[in-house]
């Protein structure tokens, strides 16, 4: 896993996690916490339609769902996801207006007594790839996916 973290800059051409990646997103997708089932639904089946591994469809919709999660949760109640579709790989785009101050959340796996702390490194654990960029503005978690896990590779 590649991760990349931009972090406490206010500078507004910094906006999003490192250059897009090629090709055209699909349509932004908007959603809160009565959208996030429907949200969850939506990514697993566009994976297993692009042939991903079932355990893969599965990695997929799980990093979403945390990412999405923390977004209504520590992020303003509501975010967006964009999707590309790079070859063999899905990409995929949160943005919200929360912050991250650490640039090391997701990295190390919490002790057993927090109550929180593991959406982040199960993104980054399950993830290929983790670009993040936060600012007062907001967050960008773009993360990146094959079709097979990571243990199969």
């Amino acid at each position: 896993m590649s991760l990349e973290h931009q972090l406490d800059t206010d500078d507004p051409t910094m906006s999003a996690a490192g250059p897009e990646p090629s090709g055209q997103p699909a349509p932004a997708v908007s959603f809160d916490a009565g959208s996030l089932a429907a949200l969850r639904r939506q990514v697993l089946v566009h994976a297993a339609a692009l042939d991903f591994a079932p355990q893969r469809c599965a990695d997929v919709a799980l990093v979403v769902s945390e990412l999405a999660t923390n977004s209504i949760v520590h992020g303003g109640g509501r975010g967006t996801l964009r999707t590309w579709n790079e070859g063999d790989r899905i990409v995929h785009e949160i943005r919200d207006s929360g912050y991250i101050a650490d640039p090391s959340a997701g990295t190390r796996l919490p002790p057993p007594d927090n109550r929180s702390g593991r959406g982040l490194w199960l993104v980054d654990h399950l993830s290929d790839r983790v670009q993040r960029h936060s600012s007062r503005a907001g967050t960008t978690t773009r993360v990146t996916f094959g079709r097979e896990p990571r243990q199969a590779r």
